[in-house]
């Protein structure tokens, strides 16, 4: 049975570092585990990072599509995002609602690492303000 893995999480909570991992995981044990994430789209073809907010919607669309392509092929995925509520992993959730032989899995991470994005603490606060436990 296909995996989709929703990975949330505040800014510096150390969501890529666990995806890349499972994907470095799922490699050792001959297993291919797709990594998403909105992140890497900012980052221009000279290894820059360069969020843009009127891109990030465009962006996040981009990835639901992405992930839908991998289910499509009935591919094992993990999504690393805020996700700060429910309502923004919906999509993925319906996703996996109407696509059979599917199962989720949703983990949130809560470390407190360097926050390698330059997101300022009053961003940080913000979220944080907004967070939903699930």
């Amino acid at each position: 049975m296909a995996k989709l893995t929703l990975i949330r999480g505040l800014p510096g909570s150390g969501k890529t570092t666990l995806a890349e991992a499972l994907v470095e995981q799922a490699r050792r044990d001959g297993r291919v585990l797709h990594h998403v994430e909105t992140d890497k789209l900012f980052v221009g073809t000279d290894g820059v990072y360069r969020f843009r907010k009127e891109w990030l919607e465009r962006f996040r669309e981009h990835c639901r599509t992405t992930v839908w392509g991998f289910m499509a092929v009935d591919a094992n995925v993990v999504v690393s995002a805020t996700f700060v509520t429910r309502a923004y992993m919906q999509p993925y959730l319906d996703m996996v609602a109407s696509w059979p032989g599917y199962d989720v899995e949703i983990i949130t991470c809560r470390g407190n690492y360097e926050n390698v994005h330059g997101c300022t603490p009053e961003l940080i606060r913000r979220l944080r303000d907004k967070w939903e436990e699930l």
